[in-house]
């Protein structure tokens, strides 16, 4: 049910985090979407804002919650789904399924790296950058470790967004600084 998806996840509640839908060519699409159940067996896309966290999939994935914390998910049959109001069949998964098929997390949650640490490598033509260059490359890079939703600019559109750790709940840290 997932593996047409990869890296992404197919059109679902799972599509719903961060990591958003799979669209052809391998990138990841946004899926403003909330998945609610219209009746046993059949989900209807509601019309929501994009999230900005990781869904409880996406935390297990990364070690910051146990498979227990995992809700059941819906898959939609007909991946050509598309728009609010729209109604289709779906097939549920769970963490059971995902397990069944790749094996538990290893590490498991008990002893999974909690704190990351990302490389920021800037290269330059015709000399080393000077210091308001470099300024500036720490402050976007800094901007990886904050703890508080940032203003952020996507094409001609302004909005929100959560840094890293806002995006795990609080559950991880990341380390991005330039030294």
């Amino acid at each position: 049910v997932l593996v047409p998806s990869v890296p992404h996840w197919p059109k679902s509640s799972l599509a719903v985090g961060i990591m958003g839908y799979s669209l052809p060519g391998g990138v990841g699409g946004s899926f403003p979407y909330e998945v609610r159940e219209v009746s046993p067996g059949v989900h209807e896309l509601v019309c929501s804002a994009r999230s900005l966290e990781f869904n409880d999939i996406e935390l297990y994935l990364l070690g910051l919650v146990p498979p227990e914390s995992v809700s059941p998910h819906v898959v939609f049959r007909d991946q050509s789904i598309t728009g609010c109001g729209a109604t289709g069949e779906t097939d549920p998964i769970t963490i059971e399924d995902i397990v069944a098929v790749n094996g538990p997390r290893v590490p498991g949650y008990e002893t999974s790296r909690k704190d990351f640490a990302i490389a920021t490598i800037v290269l330059s033509r015709g000399g080393l950058l000077g210091p308001e260059e470099m300024a500036f490359f720490n402050h976007m890079a800094e901007r990886f470790e904050a703890r508080s939703e940032l203003l952020v600019t996507e094409g001609f559109s302004r909005l929100v967004s959560k840094p890293f750790y806002l995006a795990t709940g609080g559950r991880a840290t990341l380390s991005s600084g330039l030294n």
